[in-house]
């Protein structure tokens, strides 16, 4: 009789045969003809002398003894004949074996006292399902040598890459096998008793309960799939069904238990995700179920690069194999009846590995998250809420100011107070609002505040001083509404250079202030938009219309249309945003301008929404990456950031003209009216229906240029944002005296639903003559 295997036990399945049975008999006479056997490997003296002194438990066996127990235990059977042989038909080997129980004995032999027989047979006993073969190879394996389970059922769709290699134990002769395969193989290496189960379709809503039901059924779900939606289906069931579900994300060894089988009504991912994940982005959902802040900063990098400088989500061996252990001794937990509850923990090797060795200094316990982007994101909220308000005793000495000059608010016109309610809808750099106003004996005076002018990225406070000029405007246009004209006095008190202006409010014919005051309703309409949108070119009438808007002698509007130069500008803005977003001290900066919450916006009443961004959950999703300083420090150290150019590009090259407000005078006089200026071409577009999005604040490190750069920037950065001044200047063709001041977009977009929100009145307005700047101009 000549016996054949199917071609599905030849890919996987070893054949066991008992030479003691005829037909297993004929199958080895068979398999030993066929001249399919490579290799053949008979150790079975060996294992049986193993057998032996195994069973003595370290007690000397004399060689007489020893083969009197040897004889016992063949119990008249040859040694050929003894035990069982197996083949494996992918490798063409054939190896003589003990029987399934003295194997086991055997094999698990070194497990005691860790294990007692009667913890190893409860451990014997489990099903375990494991869905994803790329952590799940190294999780599978583990189980297996650690005879942590009866039966196994192994779920994935895949095959293997020469890429997967870096984590998976296999070898180059396997790419192109089924992963199933190829850890169904490995196992029956190690075990071939072992009761496998393959799944090789993977996992699917259609046969989900199925994996999980059909005997014998799971008793524990470990999931190491990458599919989100699969991710949920398997949680969604497996809590259905009472399962208990392990995953190990090999990334600071996180480990994360839901034990359904005791919490039938528990939240899946312990709440942290969302119940619909098709209504998310993958990273959105996955940043939503590991944690924003808790996972290691060079997975937060990879993160933001893939699909940029890597294809897909990085694994490294050590990892993968750390997380094979962690699974392993968690369903050791589940088995044994040991408390083992919901929730996560982290094995955090390089946490450990950074810290003091055990007898020089108590080990402390593992953070919930890298412990240095604690440490500066805490510095990052108490910069914010230092924003939040007035510094500390501001208001006070403002009172006291004003109580010296003699008047109270009732002193203070309501024409005053009008026009000061207008200025506070300026725009200002970083929403930094960095005005007070105050008023005395008939002059409105508008002063910097040096706490929210005082900036790395505008060192010189020319920024400040646009903002300030574009309030200046603002009071201009609302009291031209109620007919009356304004005298400005730009920096009139020397040595005082935090009194910004001096305005005094006339009455004046209507007529005269007619253009101005067409523009009051524009004010309040008039907001900062970042979307993207569709690229539509301006019309004539319209590039005329911003040419015509009046500028002063040393200021003036210049504008890219065609595509190439958009082009152009875009990757300048880019690479800007790149280097100022990465380097420590400027990211610092520009992080606590963001308010993440509609309550921390409503508190602080300044700072950027997030919500004003219009970012879409996976956008939002990456700058909360990116806020912290740890990431930004390794994206910079490694030169990566590619995500940050992309995204600037592809928003800024969505416009229908980048235009560019230049200053030919550098004095902050001259900075003050170039914010009036641009605060008119705003309204303009406004008034057209042309949305407007500054970009760029970064250029302001242009005026540093002169001024030790090289203590913020490297000096290979120093020399970049040199050639990005150069470039910007011959894009836009200016001459050696004419200096950027604002960069925008211009575009068409819907209306931003949510504005960004102004300290009140009584926050930034008081009676009294202005506090002495306390240095000399």
């Amino acid at each position: 009789m000549v016996w054949e295997m199917t071609e599905a036990e030849e890919i996987w399945r070893p054949v066991v045969m008992n030479l003691t049975r005829e037909e297993d008999r004929n199958k080895f006479l068979s398999i030993r003809s066929s001249k399919k056997v490579w290799y053949t490997h008979d150790q079975i003296h060996a294992l049986l002398r193993d057998l032996i002194k195994a069973r003595a438990s370290g007690r000397v066996v004399d060689e007489d003894e020893m083969q009197q127990e040897i004889g016992r235990v063949l119990d008249g059977l040859d040694p050929s004949e003894y035990g069982r042989w197996i083949y494996y038909p992918w490798s063409g080997r054939l190896v003589h074996m003990l029987p399934e129980r003295e194997f086991q004995e055997l094999r698990l032999d070194r497990n005691r006292h860790k294990l007692t027989h009667r913890e190893q047979a409860k451990c014997a006993a489990l099903t375990i399902g494991i869905v994803g073969l790329s952590v799940g190879n190294a999780v599978a394996l583990t189980l297996a040598m650690e005879g942590m389970f009866g039966h196994l059922k192994l779920a994935d769709f895949d095959t293997l890459d020469l890429s997967n290699m870096n984590r998976i134990r296999a070898g180059i002769h396997e790419i192109g096998l089924a992963k199933t395969v190829l850890a169904a193989r490995q196992i029956y290496e190690l075990n071939p008793y072992a009761q496998i189960t393959l799944f090789h379709e993977g996992i699917t809503e259609q046969n989900a309960d199925h994996f999980l039901t059909s005997e014998p059924r799971v008793n524990v779900l470990i999931d190491e799939c990458d599919s989100i939606e699969l991710k949920y289906l398997l949680r969604e069931r497996a809590r259905a069904l009472g399962i208990p579900v392990i995953m190990e994300t090999s990334d600071r060894g996180m480990l994360d238990i839901e034990r359904f089988d005791l919490e039938p009504n528990r939240p899946l991912f312990h709440g942290l995700g969302r119940a619909d994940a098709s209504s998310v982005g993958r990273t959105e959902a996955v940043l939503n179920i590991t944690g924003i802040d808790t996972i290691s900063t060079r997975a937060a990098v990879s993160m933001l690069e893939i699909g940029q400088t890597i294809a897909n989500w990085p694994q490294l061996a050590s990892d993968v194999m750390l997380g094979g252990a962690a699974v392993t001794a968690a369903v050791r937990c589940l088995a044994l009846g040991q408390p083992l509850s919901s929730g996560r923990r982290y094995v955090d090797l390089q946490d450990i590995l950074d810290g003091e060795p055990e007898g020089k200094k108590d080990m402390p316990p593992t953070p919930p998250h890298d412990s240095r982007s604690v440490e500066v994101l805490s510095a990052v909220s108490e910069a914010a809420a230092a924003l939040s308000a007035p510094a500390s005793g501001e208001r006070d000495r403002l009172s006291t100011d004003a109580d010296a000059s003699g008047e109270g608010d009732a002193a203070v016109p309501e024409l005053i107070r009008f026009v000061v309610e207008h200025a506070i809808l300026a725009p200002s750099m970083g929403n930094r609002q960095p005005w007070r106003f105050s008023y005395s004996d008939g002059l409105l005076w508008v002063v910097l505040v040096p706490e929210r002018a005082d900036s790395l990225l505008d060192p010189s406070r020319r920024a400040s001083c646009l903002a300030l000029g574009a309030a200046i405007e603002n009071i201009a246009i609302a009291a031209a509404y109620r007919n009356h004209a304004v005298l400005v006095k730009p920096f009139p008190l020397p040595g005082n250079p935090l009194a910004a202006a001096a305005l005094r409010l006339l009455p004046a014919d209507p007529s005269s202030l007619a253009e101005q005051a067409a523009l009051f309703d524009l004010l309040r309409l008039r907001s900062t938009n970042r979307s993207s949108a569709e690229r539509r070119p301006l019309t004539t009438d319209q590039r005329q219309q911003f040419l015509r808007v009046p500028l002063s002698e040393h200021v003036s509007l210049r504008m890219v249309t065609e595509d190439e130069d958009i082009g152009k500008a875009a990757e300048i803005v880019a690479a800007g945003t790149r280097l100022a977003l990465l380097n420590p001290l400027l990211h610092q900066e520009i992080i606590t301008m963001l308010r993440w919450s509609p309550k921390q916006a409503d508190q602080t009443r300044d700072g950027i929404d997030t919500r004003t961004l219009q970012l879409r959950g996976a956008e939002k999703a990456v700058l909360q990456l990116l806020a912290r300083p740890d990431v930004a420090a390794e994206l910079r150290e490694l030169g990566l950031g590619q995500a940050i150019v992309a995204s600037v590009k592809n928003q800024v090259a969505s416009t229908a003209a980048i235009g560019l407000v230049t200053v030919e005078n550098n004095s902050l006089e001259t900075w003050l009216e170039t914010g009036r200026c641009f605060q008119r071409i705003w309204l303009a577009a406004v008034k057209m229906g042309i949305s407007v999005q500054p970009i760029a604040s970064w250029i302001y490190l242009f005026g540093r240029l002169d001024h030790h750069i090289e203590s913020i920037f490297t000096s290979q950065e120093s020399t970049l944002i040199g050639e990005l001044h150069s470039r910007l200047k011959a894009l836009y063709q200016l001459g050696s005296a004419s200096e950027p001041a604002v960069l925008f977009r211009l575009f068409y977009g819907n209306a931003p639903t949510v504005k960004s929100q102004r300290l009140s009145i009584d926050q930034v307005f008081c009676s009294g003559f202005p506090p002495d700047g306390g240095e000399e101009r």
